[in-house]
């Protein structure tokens, strides 16, 4: 068993860590899906994962010498972390490679660890496709990008914490779980909804244009309209918050969405073949009941009078121009609130209800001070707005009384 390298245990958390989140809950039916595969490259380290519809590539560069040899091999992803994150995180883990196992050695402790594949010499190319078969771990392919968008860390990390909660979860109607990304070279518009409530978050500027773009989009105003998957949003915006510094590159052609962060971790999903609806249908066309408040105190009221529940209550709000302006909340044993909140209403008496986190969680994603809720009545959807900044508007259908 030859050494290969020797790394700190900070560096390979760190790198491991950044594709775990596709490998970790893989399906036991492919049991190959839960090992990362690690490339050794001179000082270049490199690992990547997948789950066969996402897949994360990371990257980093030795602190220490290179590595012994150029060589690829899969190692159980949720295992290796686990070790590291017990190690002292200012041990230098060595690691030793033979035919079937890895070799980590820290301090006195050591730790062998069964491959999935012999090691592969990097001159051999790995299967591609975003399949994988025969127990082996295949990736994405290269492809021939149309479109390109250059947006910075934390514009994209705007978008996306703006938008994320409102995707569904597990909606027969595949598109909605999922985020629309609207994109041209003056825009970045993401989307999200699931048949409750929508979200919609708006960036401005030059963004990107077009690379080789088919002749239906050609116009200097057209757009990219994209559906991506749940799973890869939510990978995005993890990776965006952990600390993977650098602006981000979009990319997408061939049904296929990949962005880079700062050249140091890579995320490549497929698209979602469909229609996304017309989200803009949607919006409320008048309004003549509107709600201003201190965005942090209606958030405090809220939590307060849902403090009661064990599960996830009903917010009614009993609004009128002439009376103090109160919240009751509700549940199934009988347990209830009420709470007094100070805003400025217009409009005739009304009453209305939301499910509770629908509503906090606009409010926990908004950054202003002020907030500004627009109704027609109590059963149509109303427009939630942030009153110190345009970018990112939200809709929230109220329950029945």
């Amino acid at each position: 068993m030859s050494k290969l390298l020797t790394i700190s245990q900070n560096q390979m958390e760190s790198l491991l860590r950044l594709p775990l989140g596709v490998v970790s809950g893989s399906d036991a039916t492919r049991p190959e899906t839960a090992y990362v595969e690690v490339e050794c490259e001179g000082k270049q380290l490199r690992a990547r994962g997948t789950n066969t519809e996402v897949e994360i590539a990371a990257s980093d560069t030795l602190e220490n010498k290179a590595a012994s040899k150029n060589v690829r091999f899969f190692v159980p992803a949720k295992k290796t972390v686990d070790i590291l994150r017990h190690l002292p995180e200012d041990g230098e883990v060595e690691l030793h490679l033979s035919e079937k196992s890895l070799l980590m050695k820290c301090l006195k402790n050591k730790y062998q660890l069964s491959l999935l594949h012999s090691p592969e010499d990097l001159g051999k190319e790995p299967a591609e496709g975003g399949r994988e078969s025969d127990g082996q771990v295949v990736f994405f392919s290269s492809f021939q990008p149309t479109w390109q968008f250059r947006v910075s860390h934390h514009q994209l990390i705007h978008l996306l914490r703006s938008t994320y909660f409102s995707m569904a979860s597990n909606d027969p109607r595949y598109f909605l779980n999922a985020a629309l990304f609207e994109m041209s070279s003056e825009s970045i518009r993401v989307v999200a909804t699931d048949g409750h409530r929508l979200a919609q978050a708006t960036l401005e500027g030059s963004f990107g244009v077009p690379l080789d773009p088919p002749p239906d989009l050609q116009s200097k105003n057209s757009l990219a309209q994209l559906i991506v998957p749940r799973k890869a949003v939510l990978e995005m915006r993890r990776l965006l918050e952990v600390g993977v510094e650098g602006d981000a590159t979009i990319t997408c052609g061939e049904n296929l969405f990949q962005v880079d962060i700062g050249g140091r971790a890579r995320l490549t999903t497929r698209l979602i073949d469909g229609r996304y609806p017309n989200y803009r249908a949607v919006f409320p066309q008048a309004t003549d009941k509107t709600l201003v408040c201190d965005r942090q105190h209606l958030l405090g009221s809220c939590m307060r009078a849902v403090s009661v529940s064990d599960s996830t209550p009903m917010l009614q709000f009993h609004l009128s121009e002439a009376e103090d302006l109160r919240i009751t909340s509700e549940d199934g044993s009988k347990n209830a609130s009420e709470v007094f909140f100070d805003g400025s209403y217009t409009g005739a008496r009304m009453e209305i209800a939301f499910r509770g986190n629908y509503l906090t969680d606009v409010l926990g994603a908004l950054s202003g001070d002020s907030v500004k809720i627009s109704a027609k009545d109590g059963t149509s959807s109303v427009l939630i707005e942030d009153l110190d900044r345009s970018d990112a508007t939200y809709l929230v259908m109220p329950l029945k009384i």
